[in-house]
């Protein structure tokens, strides 16, 4: 019983101690609301569509698309935020995804540490500086990111131990049975599983890289372990089984994460990442090499949240504080410990990730860029720090170990008395005390019920009962002002408050509204060319400017508007035009009624073939020359018998025509048209892949209306229409990820014999 309480006290130490600051959070009182500036990636992008995913699974309803946001989207939701946010209460559930998953970066570090000779307060300080790292507290917002990067330690453990095994000599690890590091290697393809269903490519292929080059390290380390052991023909065999056993593994944990990877790779197949991104995209936000000081003091270029921040690059990408003992001990691990391998191989892998890091700064990224595949298909290099994070961590573990050892030894000599722990421990909580201190900062916090309450402006509109979509024209630029004004989220917070009334970008998912615009890391490129997104302005923004006390709108802007069915408009200041209705105040916002909003699925007899680049139709909607409520744009070539067939119609087709929606979820709607002489059913949601239809039962062709709407076309009578979306690459990737699951379950069942690992061997002396 003394041994297991010794095992398990410093990780439950640990674990309180990271969870600790978090304690309002964990009960949902408070949440973090840190801001990018133009959107806070967490409050109004991923926290609303894990909230949108939940309540369509809990309404019976698949999870795998909304019409809530940009005229509708895919969801890619992990199994784990679903199962949190249909059984909690959204703050609760954002608090407990958020604490387990720091749970397991600390709690995986720690193993990891362990693993490579850290005395337990040694290991302690490594779980800790990498869970309150400067990159881990940044990417709270970034809930993919943090899902994927929090198994990163964990898996590098298993790793490790189908390696090693925890034996203290290269020998005995070399003779290991090769069933027993399959064990591991199985349980590292379910930590890999994990973070592919987290939904971050990115940060998936970056660890993947480096569980690359620790296989084939450990590999040659084997091999040179049996120099003087077994005949030449012989020493590669525990190598080849690593090497192959690792290699399935990552085999199986993909085929684990095809449910959410898969129709991900889908939607990049028609976003503007399709063919990957040029050096010059993939680097343009690059690291400032001057933040490197923040390694030493965290704050040394300013801070963001107050506007302090002088660097060009982007604060919460560059950040990397994790204290500067923890600093000054990986440097100890270095100098004193650089012989063994673990620390050859981690500082190794520190020196080449922020070489990465760097970016254009530096000739690694590249490099890497020009010979690593896939590389090209990512931007901001940046994310490569959490291995730099790691490794200092894990470094700091060592060097603690090394410095305890001295300790001891100065302690004995002298024949000092007292506990001799004290002290070492007194420097652990130190640190942990300082970490909390710097980087807290970097994740404000509001009132959880003040934070979701309705507000005003959904209020006013939910009030009216008339359906359509809510608009905020400027959102971005208006949030930039708004952060400027506060100075920053350790200003006023107030502001932030009132930001809400704007209802952008999807926030209204949390008050069931439907809004044109919204936020997704990837969008169709035909979409962004609409209505734009965070990167760029689409045809809807550059037709609207906003003065102090005005605004300027293109002649087409409101026939786009209620052509998109678009029924409230949300503005910073009071005025109008004739085309607008006011409707109420929400301060610092205006709510306004379009009273021609057009509804989302209706019959138009007039089309015409516009193909080619934007540049050519962006000229058509500026000159005002076409009016998007009676005609409708096809831009596929092979539509050109349809806008030939409509061009036959006569003019009063259109009037006796109508459409009803009958049926409206979430991968279903179901339209009842009327259209005596024929024409096109424009159903004002977006084209995506995946969609199909029906009219009257007989599958028909959707054909891509109005740059980015749907569109049918309709034989003379009366028909029923029936849209269904079967998301691209779903089906697929769960019959792989059940796949995965089997692969799994028969590994388990072949090697359920097999004993209980090594006892794990730690201690500076026992470094492996």
């Amino acid at each position: 019983m003394s041994l297991v309480h010794a095992r398990t006290w410093p990780v439950l130490l640990l674990l309180v101690c990271v969870l600790a600051p978090y304690t309002t959070m964990l009960v949902g009182r408070d949440i973090p609301v840190p801001d990018d500036v133009f959107v806070s990636d967490l409050m109004d992008g991923e926290f609303p569509l894990r909230v949108e995913a939940a309540r369509l699974l809990c309404a019976g309803e698949s999870p795998v698309w909304t019409s809530r946001i940009f005229m509708g989207m895919p969801l890619q939701t992990d199994p784990l935020s679903l199962l949190l946010f249909c059984a909690l209460p959204p703050a609760l559930a954002l608090g407990w995804l958020i604490g387990w998953l720091l749970c397991v970066a600390a709690g995986g570090t720690y193993l990891l540490a362990r693993q490579m000779g850290a005395s337990r307060l040694g290991a302690v300080l490594a779980g800790f500086a990498f869970a309150w790292s400067g990159f881990m507290v940044c990417h709270l917002r970034h809930l993919g990111v943090l899902g994927t990067v929090a198994y990163f330690p964990l898996a590098l453990f298993c790793l490790e131990r189908a390696a090693t095994g925890g034996l203290p000599t290269r020998t005995a690890a070399w003779a290991l049975p090769f069933r027993y590091r399959f064990r591991w290697l199985l349980g590292f393809a379910v930590v890999f599983g994990c973070q592919c269903l987290a939904g971050f490519p990115q940060s998936v292929y970056i660890s993947a890289l480096v569980y690359g080059a620790l296989v084939l390290f450990r590999a040659c380390w084997l091999v040179a372990a049996a120099e003087e052991v077994v005949p030449w023909g012989g020493r590669w065999r525990p190598a080849c089984v690593l090497a192959s056993g690792a290699v399935l593994a990552l085999g199986i944990g993909l085929l684990l994460g095809m449910a959410v990877l898969l129709p991900l790779y889908q939607l990049g197949t028609v976003s503007d990442r399709s063919s990957g991104g040029t050096y010059a995209w993939a680097t343009f936000f690059n690291y400032w090499p001057r933040d490197v000081l923040s390694f030493i003091r965290p704050y040394w270029n300013g801070d963001i949240s107050n506007l302090t921040y002088r660097g060009t690059g982007i604060f919460w990408e560059d950040y990397g504080y994790l204290g500067l003992a923890t600093l000054l001990l990986a440097l100890l691990a270095v100098v004193s410990r650089v012989r063994h391998f673990v620390v050859a191989f981690w500082t190794l892998t520190a020196v080449v990730a922020f070489g990465l890091v760097l970016g254009r700064e530096a000739p690694f990224y590249r490099l890497a860029f020009d010979h690593v595949p896939g590389l090209a298909t990512f931007r901001f290099p940046t994310r490569f720090l959490f291995v730099v994070e790691l490794a200092l961590a894990l470094l700091g573990g060592v060097g603690f170990t090394v410095l305890g050892g001295w300790w001891d030894r100065w302690r004995r000599a002298r024949g000092v008395a007292g506990p001799g722990w004290l002290l070492p421990a007194l420097m652990v909580a130190g640190t942990m005390a300082e970490l909390v201190y710097a980087n807290r900062r970097q994740n404000p916090w509001v009132d959880a019920r003040e934070w979701l309450a309705q507000p005003r402006a959904a209020a006013i509109i939910r009030a009216a009962g008339e359906e359509g979509r809510v608009f905020s024209p400027g959102s971005r630029q208006r949030h930039v002002a708004m952060f400027l004004q506060a100075r920053g989220w350790g200003g006023d917070r107030q502001l932030f408050l009132q930001q809400r009334e704007f209802l952008q970008p999807n926030a209204n998912l949390l008050y069931g509204l439907a809004t044109l615009d919204g936020y997704t890391g990837i969008a169709p490129r035909w979409l962004v060319d609409l209505i734009g997104d965070h990167n760029r302005i689409g045809l809807v923004g550059m037709m609207f400017a906003v003065g102090t006390n005005d605004f300027r709108v293109a002649p087409a802007f409101f026939d786009w508007l209620e052509a998109l069915s678009v029924r409230w408009v949300i503005l910073p200041l009071a005025g109008g035009t004739e085309r607008l209705a006011y409707a109420g105040s929400a301060p610092p916002a205006e709510v306004y009624r379009l009273p021609g909003s057009l509804p989302r699925a209706r019959v138009v007899t007039r089309a015409r073939l516009v193909a080619g680049p934007a540049e050519a139709w962006r000229k058509l909607v500026f000159s005002g020359a076409v009016d998007p409520r009676r005609e409708v744009w096809l831009h596929d070539p092979a539509a050109a018998s349809v806008v030939a067939a409509l061009t036959k119609l006569p003019l009063e087709a259109a009037a006796a025509s109508t459409a009803r929606l009958v049926t409206d979820r979430s991968t279903e709607v179901v339209v009842d048209a009327t259209a005596p002489h024929g024409g096109l059913l424009l159903l004002a949601d977006t084209f995506y892949p995946g969609w199909q239809a029906t009219v009257d039962g007989q599958p028909v062709e959707i054909l891509r209306a109005n740059v980015a709407q749907r569109a049918v076309a309709l034989p003379p009578g009366t028909h029923r229409v029936v849209f269904v979306f079967r998301a691209p690459g779903l089906q697929m990737g769960l019959l792989l990820t059940a796949g995965g699951v089997l692969l799994l379950a028969v590994g388990a069942w072949m090697l359920r014999d097999v004993r209980c690992a090594p006892r794990l061997t730690t201690g500076s002396s026992a470094l492996p």
